[in-house]
């Protein structure tokens, strides 16, 4: 904290000289925030950051890429995994997915910190973190969400291809001739 800073909060000013991002004491002691990884909390962070830029409206479309959560000091193997953390403890929620591909065709996901209010929430804000009672529960949640999805026996991710049509098991055949 800076001296001006120091010399505003004693003379008893109400006021925070620049923007913040309040969070419940509540649910800073909760089992759900204690059982969040480093990386989970540095995505709540860039997160947070990122609403306070839209001066706290747009909660829902929050706009974060790949390459902003890396450059904040997060690790490109951690992402995926501090999101499906963060997902699974009710502290975010991805409100459109995203996807990867040429500049044509890529979209960033939209993101809604569910501790901060939104349009379209009643209340102020949705807080699914509260769902989560223990610290075991807590614990076993974030270590499933962690996970690499689909292992197969090599460790490796499987990529999950779905099937064109309804017959999956369709195979390719000579084109017919058009009639003309």
């Amino acid at each position: 904290m800076s001296n001006r800073s120091r010399s505003q909060w004693s003379k008893g000013a109400k006021t925070i000289p620049g923007q913040f991002a309040p969070r419940l004491v509540e649910m800073l002691e909760s089992p759900a925030w204690r059982a969040l990884s480093l990386s989970a909390h540095r995505l709540l962070d860039r997160l947070d950051i990122e609403h306070r830029h839209h001066a706290g409206r747009d909660n829902g479309k929050l706009i974060v890429t790949f390459e902003q959560f890396c450059s904040y000091g997060m690790d490109r193997h951690a992402v995926a995994r501090a999101i499906r953390e963060a997902v699974a403890l009710g502290f975010v929620e991805v409100t459109r997915r995203g996807c990867a591909g040429n500049a044509d065709q890529r979209q960033a996901s939209q993101y809604r910190l569910t501790y901060q209010p939104a349009e379209g929430v009643p209340g102020y804000a949705s807080d699914e973190w509260r769902r989560i009672t223990t610290l075991e529960e807590a614990n076993r949640i974030a270590v499933e969400a962690r996970a690499t999805p689909a292992a197969g026996p090599n460790g490796r991710r499987v990529k999950i291809r779905n099937p064109v049509g309804v017959n999956a098991t369709f195979q390719c055949a000579k084109p017919t001739p058009k009639s003309v």
